[in-house]
């Protein structure tokens, strides 16, 4: 199996952690990529880092260069991935088995039971939840209808045809269309993947609860671990847990508001201290001070919030309106808002 992971240089800490897990659960070394979606930093000696890193180009991803003046950095980092999917099966052509990790995974068991897990599907997602969500916990259901059914910290693909058809159906998507905009169903490249196991045969949602356990699930998973082994829910052992939005806080394992059940505390605060020290052996507080290279240009920027109408006027007016006082039209705005309501009040029946 060829493993990788995409980021920019401020989460080169997290991915050189995720590389360490890799590693203690015997999964060679030379077969993890960091791929950089970010400008090649001076201060960091790349060569010297434990696992290759490699720069994204336009020969990986075809127009990168337009995206990285388009797309914001969580956009950017995630929109080149179908692209190096395909760029590895390219250089690996003897490799039958490809995974995508989130550079915030961290391994607490054996990455060969991904391809025991894929048998002999193409193509393995996993769900964020399993099971329905009671009306008072949070994370609810409407989270995962608006940001995605499955998350895409994780993909295995087999290096077959009906991959790469998805490949190139998913690439066409994210390389255009990869962007933020929930509330016009477009979340990067993670909500069109709920598409798949309908337009893909071979698709497999693992049922497996080891397999990205994180903050967003944890009321239907109860971890356990007994000297450095974790269990989830005493019938799965625990795989990989997904640190999204870690928290560096004693007792925390999120940043997001969402708390875990009791009976997970021992387990977390463990595991989270555990993910702590190795973030912080790999340099984690020199690598977050550096920001990303890449910016998005204010034009673009305001053509991605009007894309069905922007036009040049729109952005000379936003330029003037950058000279004004935030208070002062967020001010203008809401006396808008309300002259707006007043007016449907009383066009509206019977009144």
């Amino acid at each position: 199996m060829i493993a990788f992971t995409v980021c920019s240089n401020n989460y080169l800490a997290e991915a050189l952690t995720l590389g360490d897990s890799l590693e203690a659960s015997g999964f060679p070394a030379g077969n993890y990529r960091i791929f950089l979606a970010d400008e090649l930093m001076e201060g960091i000696d790349y060569a010297d880092l434990k696992y290759r890193v490699t720069k994204v180009n336009d020969d990986m991803v075809p127009g990168f260069s337009r995206l990285t003046q388009y797309y914001d950095i969580i956009e950017l980092c995630t929109s080149v991935k179908p692209s190096l999917f395909k760029y590895l099966l390219r250089e690996h052509r003897s490799e039958q088995v490809f995974s995508y990790f989130d550079p915030d995974l961290y391994f607490f068991g054996n990455a060969e039971r991904i391809v025991a897990e894929l048998n002999d599907s193409s193509i393995l997602l996993t769900p964020h939840v399993t099971r329905p969500v009671a009306l008072q916990k949070q994370p609810f259901e409407n989270v995962f209808l608006n940001f995605g059914i499955y998350n895409l910290g994780f993909l295995t693909l087999r290096a077959d045809d009906n991959a790469g058809q998805m490949l190139d159906w998913w690439e066409e998507r994210t390389l255009n269309l990869g962007v933020i905009d929930v509330q016009n169903g477009y979340f990067v490249d993670q909500l069109w993947m709920n598409l798949a196991p309908l337009f893909f045969s071979g698709v497999k949602v693992s049922p497996h609860l080891g397999f990205n356990a994180a903050h967003w699930n944890l009321n239907e998973r109860t971890i356990k671990g007994v000297n450095g082994r974790y269990t989830v829910n005493n019938c799965f052992d625990l795989l990989f847990f997904h640190f999204s939005s870690f928290d560096f806080s004693p007792g925390r394992l999120s940043k997001r508001a969402y708390t875990s059940p009791a009976e997970n505390d021992p387990a977390l605060n463990e595991m989270a201290l555990l993910y702590k020290n190795r973030l912080t052996a790999n340099n984690y507080h020199f690598f977050k001070k550096i920001k990303p290279a890449y910016r998005v240009s204010f034009d673009n920027y305001i053509a991605k919030a009007f894309p069905q109408g922007v036009n040049t006027n729109s952005i000379t007016v936003a330029r003037k309106l950058r000279k004004f006082p935030g208070q002062l039209l967020r001010k203008l705005s809401n006396l808008n808002y309300m002259i707006e309501i007043v007016k449907k009040y009383y066009s509206s029946p019977g009144n």
